[in-house]
């Protein structure tokens, strides 16, 4: 009991004291008393809220600072990929002027009218691998004339010629056949370089009595029409022998990728030479 009484006490006197503060401050006796408070805390209130503007003014900046940088970052990839442009045309320009510096050199090494142009379309669908080039009859190109890249590496034939377009199919086409035999050889019929699942060529009919190793070089034989001889066809991967066969085979890697492919040249026997 003792106890809860003097618990009772000090809830009571908490409560007089309540009310009486209550009645001095609406009676206006505290006044003097917030005056003097007002007076104390008034520099650090005006330092505390100074200090807020300074922290949302920095904040501001900082916000402003990265809007700027994020900016600066966005130019400057802008600025990377217009190089990054420039630098894909320039290198296509000397991979352009390398290839026609190698035709040239081959035309001069060479009696041949040798015409040179772009392709402007390229079908490499499975069944048909062929390239438009912008030089036509007009230019003097004629059917069956030998279509090339770099220095004399044989990559198709003319199969159809209009004025200013011609139509040339590509040695991995499967209808592909070219009159071939290997590089210095003491003969010259040796086989038929024929398209082997469009990607690359098959060196076929080769007589049995023909020694045939890897990495040998197959090179047109000079029979065919409009063919000359010495142009490169590409090099021996692997021999398919068969009992069975009164000939052999080999898979020849394809010297050259479609894709790759942007300016040729044909050359124009049955026009005089230049």
């Amino acid at each position: 009991m003792p106890y809860y009484n003097t618990i009772n006490k000090k809830i009571i006197i908490t409560i007089i004291i309540f009310f009486v503060f209550l009645a001095l401050y609406y009676l206006h006796f505290l006044m003097p008393i917030e005056k003097m408070l007002a007076l104390f805390f008034h520099p650090v209130q005006t330092e505390i809220v100074q200090h807020g503007a300074n922290i949302n003014k920095n904040l501001k900046a900082i916000s402003i600072s990265k809007n700027k940088l994020i900016k600066q970052v966005v130019e400057l990839q802008s600025e990377i990929n217009d190089l990054n442009i420039q630098l894909l045309k320039l290198q296509n320009a000397s991979e352009e002027n390398q290839e026609l510096k190698n035709m040239l050199n081959f035309k001069n090494n060479n009696n041949y009218k040798l015409l040179t142009g772009e392709i402007v379309y390229k079908n490499n669908l499975e069944l048909e691998k062929s390239i438009m080039i912008n030089l036509g009859s007009k230019d003097g190109v004629r059917k069956n004339d030998a279509v090339i890249v770099g220095g004399g590496m044989l990559i198709g034939k003319v199969i159809k010629v209009s004025p200013y377009q011609s139509l040339a199919r590509l040695t991995i086409d499967n209808k592909s056949n070219i009159l071939a035999t290997l590089e210095n050889a003491p003969y010259t019929v040796s086989g038929v370089i024929q398209g082997f699942q469009g990607t690359n060529l098959s060196f076929n009919y080769i007589p049995k009595n023909i020694a045939i190793i890897p990495k040998q070089k197959i090179i047109t034989n000079g029979l065919q029409e409009n063919l000359p001889p010495n142009l490169f066809l590409g090099q021996i991967t692997q021999l398919l022998e068969n009992e069975n066969n009164i000939f052999n085979s080999a898979l020849v890697e394809t010297p050259y990728n479609i894709e790759d492919l942007k300016i040729v040249g044909i050359i124009a026997i049955s026009s005089p030479a230049n």
